[in-house]
């Protein structure tokens, strides 16, 4: 099942009830239909895509073959192996080389919503 895929339609779904009934958009207007035939395109090249790449999937395999007869170990006569010690998190990490924070962005105020999709076509 493409719970992906449901989500992102149903997510679409709600962005055309929101433009008409929250934003006041006529059902035929441009702007909406843009956006909602991009969506939709958008949805199906996800869902070939995704078939593709199901279909050059081979699949597991049928079954497992145990290892051969002797297999499995180090070689007679082999030297034990050492453990792997691996560096701690301390030994990275310097105060002295971090960098100051960033301050934070401002972004300007406004009486109307920001639209991304075509804000020339809104008003």
């Amino acid at each position: 099942m493409d719970y992906h895929g449901l989500g992102f339609r149903e997510c679409a779904a709600e962005v055309a009830r929101y433009m008409v009934s929250v934003e006041g958009m006529d059902v035929q207007d441009p702007l909406r239909l843009r956006l909602m035939s991009h969506l939709q395109c958008f949805s199906a090249q996800r869902e070939m895509a995704t078939k593709q790449a199901a279909s050059a999937w081979p699949g597991p395999p049928t079954a497992f073959a145990p290892p051969p007869q002797g297999s499995v170990g180090p070689p007679p006569g082999a030297a034990p192996l050492e453990p792997i010690h691996y560096p701690s998190e301390a030994q990275y990490y310097n105060p002295q080389l971090t960098a100051p924070a960033a301050p934070a962005p401002t972004y300007p105020t406004s009486s109307k919503p920001y639209r991304p999709w075509g804000a020339e076509l809104a008003y």
